[in-house]
Order: structure tokens, then sequence, then C-alpha cells
């Protein structure tokens, strides 16, 4: 009887101990899990929560879409500037010198017009702004207006408290920590004001020139691509506008949004028409204008048809991305008022400078090509020797 009661009892005694092992297994992960958590919250790197206080935040270009909405919701600024790659070069020096109040500039690479929406809408969801400037890429008119669910970090933007888990547990975060530990160890609890001025910008740290212009690019050759019909596009300009423009300038009236065509080279206008992508450009140009400009609180300034910009290949890196003076020249034609135009009329005769500019277009000759390359070339292996 008694060996009978034993071997009931051991089973039972296997079964209790192994509930405490699961039980204390469970409470330890969820321990562990807690105290990532609260490293991340408290640290919280990408300034999810709160601007950093005890460290000073490493910058970089390839986390722009995980650093910047942070920045728009925490910072203290009454005007933003939004763009791509474009406005790196922007200072927000020379924003406040000409426009006044405190600016914050957030470029994002390659931004579509649904990244830069949203942005614009957590820092407006955020604070009262005085102006917001939104720099239009000639992508930007026909640009998917999905992009950005497959382009940013949902979870950063979406101002759902549920979703931070994503942040909590994420590897891309944890493995920020220890760069952030390594830029500051020499230095925590005495950080270092981000220089705002400055952010994302590189200007000093690429070659300008139109050999290195004309010799970097490789579509001498290209057979002309006939061009896109507008019919296909005119559905995204339209969603375009009315999910990521139209719901801000309309929600905030008080604010000023200042709608900027930035300007291109000859070649950029060239490549456009290379591609077929130039009755696409044109239209969405016209059409935003003629939506946007009958709210009062939109400005639109088309500096693609300055001449003066468009053939100063001695600023220019490649046939998009020019030197910073020209950004702060930008900003100084604003407050100028300079290419200011009222009406999609205006736009569309604006159309046709810039279909001359692909029209007068000349490409090199094969020769004069292989001299901009040699040339690009021999500036790279200066450069590089240099450094």
């Amino acid at each position: 009887m008694m060996d009978q009661q034993h071997s009931e009892q051991q089973p039972n005694a296997s079964k209790f101990a192994l509930r405490r092992w699961a039980l204390g297994t469970l409470f330890g992960l969820l321990v562990m899990l807690g105290l990532v958590a609260a490293l991340v919250i408290v640290v919280d790197p990408f300034q999810h929560y709160r601007k950093a206080s005890f460290y000073t935040p490493l910058v970089d270009r390839s986390l722009q879409r995980y650093i910047n909405v942070g920045m728009a919701r925490n910072y203290t600024y009454d005007t933003l500037s939004l763009g791509s790659s474009m406005t790196e070069n922007t200072r927000t020096s020379d924003l406040e010198r000409v426009l006044g109040g405190t600016a914050l500039q957030l470029p994002f690479r390659g931004a579509s017009l649904s990244e830069l929406g949203l942005a614009m809408g957590n820092a407006l969801g955020s604070r009262e702004l005085k102006r917001v400037l939104i720099h239009i890429d000639d992508v930007n008119y026909t640009d998917s207006p999905n992009t950005a669910l497959n382009s940013l970090p949902q979870y950063l933007y979406d101002g759902n408290p549920f979703t931070d888990i994503y942040y909590w547990f994420n590897l891309d975060v944890l493995a920020r920590l220890p760069e952030l530990y390594e830029y500051n160890r020499y230095a925590l609890g005495r950080p270092e004001e981000l220089d705002l001025d400055m952010l994302y910008n590189w200007t000093e740290a690429v070659m300008y020139g139109k050999a290195r212009v004309f010799g970097s690019y490789r579509q001498w050759n290209r057979a002309k691509t006939p061009p896109m019909p507008i019919e296909r596009i005119m559905p995204y300009v339209e969603q375009n506008l009315q999910q990521h423009l139209l719901p801000y300038i309309e929600g905030y009236p008080d604010t000023e949004f200042i709608i900027i065509y930035t300007p291109y080279s000859t070649l950029q206008w060239y490549n456009t028409y290379l591609f077929g992508q130039e009755d696409r450009v044109l239209y969405g140009r016209a059409e935003f204008a003629r939506v946007l400009l009958p709210y009062p609180n939109v400005r639109l300034f088309d500096f693609h048809v300055n001449e003066d910009w468009a053939t100063d290949y001695e600023r220019y890196t490649d046939f998009t991305h020019y030197h910073g003076d020209i950004n702060t020249e930008i900003i100084e034609a604003i407050g100028r008022g300079e290419y200011e135009v009222f009406s999609a009329e205006e736009v569309l005769a604006n159309n046709e400078v810039i279909r001359g500019f692909m029209r007068d277009f000349v490409p090199p000759t094969p020769e004069e090509v292989a001299v901009y390359r040699e040339e690009s070339n021999r500036q790279v292996q200066e450069r590089l020797q240099w450094q």
C-alpha cells in the first residue's frame, strides 16, 4: 500500500517541479523583456518619447526615417522644412534669418509625398506651426500614394502606444545602443547640443563641376522613350493631393504652407525627356498649382525655371544635387518673393520654359564624354590621395 502511494506521489512531484520550472522560466523571460523595454524607453535612441537630454544623439543619414519623426514631435520650433536629399544642405540659420522664428529642417532621402505628409502630420499634431516649407521633387506628383507603408517604420509614426512594442524589441534599435554609448562614453551626462544647422549637410563632402556631372552620367547613348500617357498618372496626382497635402492645408488654416518646386540642372530636364517623363512632370506641376493655390494659406515658388541655377554646373555634384550655396539662395529668394507664382496659368507658361531646357539641351559628343570621364576620374583619385 505504501509503495503504491509513493509511486503516485512521484508523478505529482515531477509535475509540480515542471510547473515551477516553467513558471520560473516564464517569470525570468518576462523580467528580461521588461528590462530590455525599460532600457529602450529610458535611453530612447530614436527620441521617440522625448528629446535626448543626457546624451548626444547619433545622427545618421541612413536612419532619417527613424530619427526624423521623433525630432518632429519633440523639438522646439515653429518653422518646419521638409524635402528629399535635395534639401539636406538647407541650413536652419538661413531659414531663421530670412523667415524668422525657430526652424527645424528634416530631409528624407528619396522622399515620397506620403512620407513628407506623415512627418508633417506628426509635427502639426504636436505643436502650432507658423509655416511649413514643402520641397517638391519631380517624382512627388505621381508617387504611389501608399509608398510610406513600405518604406517607413510605421510604429514610430502611427501615434499608437500599443505598437511601441516594435520599438522596444527591435534588433535595429537595440543595435544602436552600443553605438550611442561609444559615441558618448567620454561625455555621458554632459551632452553636446545637436547641430541642427548642419544636420545631414554634405556640402563639403563631395566634388562639383561639369566634368563630374557629365562624366558620371551613364545614359548618353540611350534611345528616347515615348512619353508616358498622362491618363495613367492622373489618379496618383489626385490621390497625393487629397491624402498627403490637403488634409493639413485645410485642417490648419493658420499655418502658412510654402510649396517649393526645387531647381534642377538642364541635364536633369534632358534626362526627364529622354525617359519619356516630360508630360507626366509638367502635368503634375500644373495640377498641383491648380488645386493648391486657391487656398489662402498656400504660397508656391517655381524654381524649376531659374536658368542660372539650371546651367551652373560648377555647383552640381550630379545632374540633380547642388552645392549648399544654392539651398541658401533658394531661402533668400523666398524671402524676397522671387519666382513666386499665383495661378496654374503661370505654371503652364513656365512649363514651356522647361520644354525649352529639354529641347535645347545639346548632349556632348562621345569624345567629349570621354574627356569628362577622364577628368572626373582624375579628380576622384586626387581627392582620395588627400584623404
